[in-house]
């Protein structure tokens, strides 16, 4: 059984067409057939559905089951995390949002050594999107960052949170 998530334009009449590279990934890597079940995850519905069709890097699906979305937990985590170097903070994310972090904030500390370029957001955020897929969960985790330093945030309590938030956010 497979988990993917899709935008809301490729969920119509009873039917979900995954295509670009969850497609790919669905039709060549997990190599899903006709009359395998999965499902599919869009703005808040989990979609249970029956692969009808594969072709090439496009699978359809039909919708045999919908819910609301279950895979959440029922308070958003936000997860302020120093820079570490490459493999670290990769793990950082994929456990982070296997056990829910629903935020993650890449901090770029004063002391911190690594140095992520520009590019390892967009791979930070693939990492995320994976492991939301791998632990089923009912949204991809926000990935935003590499923020500089916290030294002169101020603090602020946020309405529907306890605790305190960083201004920035």
């Amino acid at each position: 059984m497979f988990w993917t998530f899709v935008e809301a334009s490729e969920v119509a009449s009873g039917r979900v067409v995954v295509a670009g590279a969850a497609g790919h990934h669905l039709a060549r890597v997990l190599r899903v057939r006709p009359g395998e079940r999965g499902v599919a995850v869009s703005n808040g519905t989990e979609y249970e559905l029956e692969v009808v069709e594969v072709a090439g890097t496009r699978v359809v699906g039909r919708v045999v089951g919908e819910r609301p979305v279950q895979g959440e937990p029922g308070v958003r985590i936000t997860l302020l995390q120093a820079v570490l170097p490459n493999p670290d903070f990769d793990a950082v994310i994929e456990g982070g949002t296997a056990v829910g972090i629903g935020r993650f904030i890449a901090v770029q500390a004063e002391r911190s050594v690594a140095r992520p370029a520009a590019q390892r957001l967009a791979r930070w955020q693939a990492i995320a999107g994976s492991a939301a897929e791998q632990s089923h969960r009912g949204a991809v985790p926000e990935v935003v960052g590499p923020v500089l330093g916290l030294r002169r945030t101020r603090w602020r309590s946020a309405p529907r949170a306890a605790g305190p938030t960083p201004s920035y956010l």
